[in-house]
């Protein structure tokens, strides 16, 4: 579900404009998440330019339960 948000926001992003500027979708990252219960790993995609940071999974940030998600990068 977390895959398919971030699919999501990214081709929101990479709209006509950014793909003018040549920006594209380069590929998927693999990152960690740490959360109060568990930790697990996610495929999040990246773009050529890497300007996009995803709103979903900021960097420690709360989530509605109140649960820290950190993101660790590998």
């Amino acid at each position: 579900m977390i895959e398919k948000s971030l699919a999501g926001e990214m081709n929101g992003y990479l709209d006509e404009g950014e793909r003018i500027n040549g920006n594209k979708l380069n590929d998927k990252v693999k990152k960690t998440l740490k959360s109060g219960f568990e930790i697990f790993d996610i495929d999040t995609p990246q773009d050529l330019h890497r300007n996009l940071e995803p709103e979903l999974l900021k960097k420690k940030t709360p989530n509605r339960q109140g649960l820290e998600i950190k993101l660790c990068l590998k």
